[in-house]
């Protein structure tokens, strides 16, 4: 009895001391490898969500348990061939690699039907839309009168007109828009029997708000700017494009025009009530709206000149977010008060903004690329290394226009007149499928919020929409283990 009492004491401690830390390594994410050099390794994890979720998930060939959205954890550094399928949708198929104590996370693949399903929210047919980005609007026009421009809505699925037929504005002809990124205001320039005019619009369902603001305008402004959160006040630049000019501010609620309001300016831009500019020596400020702060950004000529001199012309400012500011020529050069100040040397045709996770979207007629500015760092290092730009698609004919989509994993973008979607993923080659044939020469929109994008459907030029995400998709990451 004694030397079986005996026994059961030393496998149970042989159990405890053995067994019970390797139970608690594994729950930490060590396993024990069959191998003489390295005994003892740190696992890592994969984890995979689809849009839609529910697809099939094969590792090294094997179907895995469960589907998407799915992590599979406890793996061992190295490669993973992984499979994701689901009915009516093309197989998506990568080698994905997996590091100690890391996940590799891709919460945000969106799986490509065999054929994108369209669906007409207007039976009229238009022949442009313009979006007014960062919203839920865009404008859609039927002819050149006003009567023959309406607003969509797509957060409440809405088609309203600009302002009635009876109007006196309705026989006036839209020459063209002024619009600023999150603003639903706008501006619309128009002519009238060679009386040209300048409307301001407040969009509604409930009455659409148009007021005359043409006595406000000297004459037709290089660039017009405010502020989305303050749209009373307008600030427009005049002058000489080699020279510089200066800038007005009008002032819509009381109809009140400052002319001059700042000299001596190069360029400008404005944003959460201050307006910056770059003066004709290169140095660049901040001024508040009513001019009693005014900021040094770049107090230093020379340096200034290092870095716009070379480019000719009127700069656009563009405050982006934590005191990074971008300049952009008319050349279309981008320029930023980041080390090493100049990223691309012209033929940029416009830009997107992802303040989320500080990247900057921009387009030529045949290149894609981003601008990361989180890949910054400064002070570790002996030299200080500037943000990166990195051209991510290339090949385009006429790249017109570009949108980050699904929490800028994605971007939605036009290439004469096709509509393509390009994944974008930290471990993987960007990929890129078409969605559909637009409307010869005409624009599209991408709701973010309704997880859809816009355009005119070629042939009858009905508005149309593809949904491409779930409404509102919130995508969640997480932890490495």
């Amino acid at each position: 009895m004694l030397f079986f009492r005996k026994a059961v004491f030393y496998i149970l401690l042989f159990i405890y001391l053995v067994f019970c830390p390797l139970m608690i390594m594994y729950a930490l994410g060590y396993i024990v490898k069959p191998r003489v050099d390295e005994p003892i390794v740190k696992t890592g994890d994969i984890y995979l969500g689809t849009v839609p979720k529910g697809a099939s998930v094969y590792v090294n060939g094997e179907i895995f348990k469960t589907q998407t959205p799915v992590l599979l954890d406890k793996l061992l550094p190295g490669e993973y061939d992984i499979k994701i399928s689901l009915e009516n949708y093309s197989e998506w198929h990568e080698l994905l690699p997996v590091k100690e104590g890391e996940a590799t996370v891709l919460d945000n693949i969106i799986m490509i039907p065999e054929e994108w399903e369209s669906d007409p929210v207007s039976e009229e047919a238009f022949k442009e839309i313009t979006p007014l980005t960062g919203t839920q609007l865009v404008i859609c026009a039927k002819g050149p009168s006003l009567k023959n421009h309406f607003i969509y809505d797509s957060s409440a699925d809405k088609l309203f007109a600009i302002c009635a037929e009876t109007s006196r504005l309705a026989d006036c002809a839209v020459i063209s828009y002024f619009t600023v990124d999150k603003s639903e205001c706008f501006i619309i320039y128009a002519g009238s029997g060679g009386d040209n005019k300048y409307l301001w619009v407040k969009p509604s369902a409930q009455g659409t708000v148009i007021k005359d603001i043409t006595a406000l305008f000297a004459d037709k402004p290089l660039w017009v700017r405010w502020d989305p959160g303050a749209s009373n006040d307008i600030f427009t630049f005049y002058g000489n494009e080699k020279e510089g000019g200066y800038v007005n501010r009008l002032d819509v609620e009381k109809e009140a025009v400052y002319p001059e309001y700042i000299k001596e300016v190069r360029g400008m831009g404005v944003s959460s009530g201050e307006i910056y500019v770059i003066r004709p020596n290169f140095t660049v400020q901040s001024v508040s709206f009513d001019k009693k702060s005014v900021k040094e950004i770049l107090d230093k000529p020379k340096l200034g000149r290092s870095i716009f001199g070379s480019s000719g012309g009127f700069f656009k400012v563009e405050p982006f977010v934590k005191e990074i500011i971008i300049f952009i020529s008319r050349q279309g050069e981008i320029m930023a008060n980041r080390l090493p100040y100049r990223f691309v040397d012209g033929g940029v045709e416009g830009v997107a903004f992802d303040e989320t996770d500080e990247r900057i979207l921009a387009w030529t007629k045949n290149r894609i690329g981003i601008l990361d500015f989180t890949t910054e760092s400064t002070g570790s290092v002996d030299f200080e290394t500037g943000p990166e730009f990195e051209w991510i698609f290339s090949g385009g004919r006429d790249i017109k226009e570009a949108y980050w989509a699904y929490g800028a994993s994605h971007v939605i973008f036009t290439d004469g007149d096709s509509v393509f979607l390009l994944g974008l993923a930290e471990y993987l080659k960007p990929s890129v499928n078409e969605l559909a044939q637009v409307k010869k020469g005409s624009s599209i929109f991408y709701s973010e919020q309704a997880g859809a994008f816009y355009y005119l459907e070629p042939e009858k030029g009905n508005l149309t929409k593809i949904d491409i995400v779930p409404p509102k998709a919130v995508i969640k990451t997480p932890k490495a283990q």
